[in-house]
């Protein structure tokens, strides 16, 4: 079916209201390829690809009763596509380090040879910071800092307010920041204390 005659609305309202899998059917062949290649560009699989596709549906399925909230059932299903391929990747222990790359390009020009260890050290320490926060606040920093939602899309996902994103961005950054407080300014090298103050915001995405 053509998108330009594809009423959403109507097709969610009889999935809701009537369990008509005949409209879900419509839906997930409606925006099958689309998802399949936005996690297929993730996880480079055709078959997990497709199931986590697939997995995405029957969690929309079930969750019928939300369907009024969700603005955009186009970014919905493009985040829940995106956090599902990247919790795949979590659970086979091959994304555990994007946080920690993602600026690589700025660091290399800050850190020497001698130093890289204590580089290392940092990022532990910031990994661990990250995984200290409380569940949903955590949820939240990672959706905007590790998969890059903006503050909306994370709302929508989440189903809760843009304040309430913004106010757990700053719970999230004021506590990383207070856990590493003691960590940065343990050592008296002047230059390695800027590298480390440096770092940090760069993960935490400050600067």
């Amino acid at each position: 079916m053509k998108a330009e005659i594809l009423n959403i609305e109507d097709l969610l309202n009889k999935i809701r209201l009537c369990d008509d899998q005949k409209s879900f059917e419509i839906l997930f062949n409606h925006y099958f390829d689309k998802l399949y290649r936005v996690a297929f560009s993730i996880i480079k699989k055709h078959e997990i690809a497709e199931e986590v596709v697939e997995d995405v549906f029957f969690k929309f399925w079930q969750m019928k009763d939300r369907y009024p909230f969700i603005k955009s059932l186009d970014s919905y299903l493009f985040v829940a596509t995106k956090n599902g391929a990247y919790d795949y990747l979590k659970k086979n222990n091959k994304y555990t380090l994007d946080l920690h790359e993602q600026h690589a390009d700025v660091l290399c020009h800050f850190i020497s040879p001698e130093r890289s260890y204590l580089v290392e050290e940092l990022k532990e320490q910031i990994e661990q910071a990250v995984n200290n926060l409380p569940p949903k606040c955590r949820k939240v920093f990672e959706l905007i800092r590790q998969d890059g939602l903006t503050h909306k899309l994370a709302a929508e996902t989440l189903g809760v307010s843009v304040k309430t994103i913004e106010n757990q961005m700053t719970i999230a950054i004021k506590k990383i920041a207070k856990e590493l407080e003691s960590y940065l300014y343990q050592t008296e090298e002047v230059p390695y204390t800027k590298l480390a103050t440096v770092l940090l915001f760069c993960f935490l995405g400050i600067i």
